[in-house]
């Protein structure tokens, strides 16, 4: 019973890691490419190759 407990709680701990990971890319791409201010990101074509500054 004690291994099955230990093996329990390694799969919610592994869980909840991977949800935190993808809540924190979640929030990461939301704040590159959506906003909620000026996003530093954006989604249009190079500042390399545009003609204006």
């Amino acid at each position: 019973m004690n291994g099955n407990v230990k093996l329990i709680s390694s799969l919610i701990k592994s869980l909840l890691a991977e949800t935190a990971w993808k809540q924190k890319l979640y929030k990461d791409y939301t704040h590159l490419f959506i906003g909620p201010n000026s996003i530093p990101a954006p989604p249009w074509e190079s500042v390399y190759l545009d003609r204006e500054p």
